[in-house]
């Protein structure tokens, strides 16, 4: 969650880019591993947090992504 917030907060759109990517991948590896426990729905698990997480990814991605592009356009 706290990639996902840095990379949501973050100007710098070479480093948005990387923790917003690196905060999507965290929280699948820990969907994957809650998949995986004994006990997958238990709200100690860190669910929560991992749901942040992806969505703070993908909403630094969905934000920079057309930026950036918008930037080569007007720059070309």
């Amino acid at each position: 969650m706290s990639l996902g917030i840095v990379a949501a907060a973050v100007g710098f759109a070479g480093v948005t880019l990387a923790l917003g990517v690196a905060a999507i991948t965290l929280a699948s590896l820990a969907f994957q591993e809650m998949d995986a426990s004994e006990r997958p729905r238990d709200p100690a698990n860190g669910r929560g947090m991992a749901i942040a997480g992806l969505v703070l990814g993908i909403v630094a991605l969905a934000v920079w992504i057309p930026a950036l592009v918008a930037i080569g356009i007007a720059q070309s």
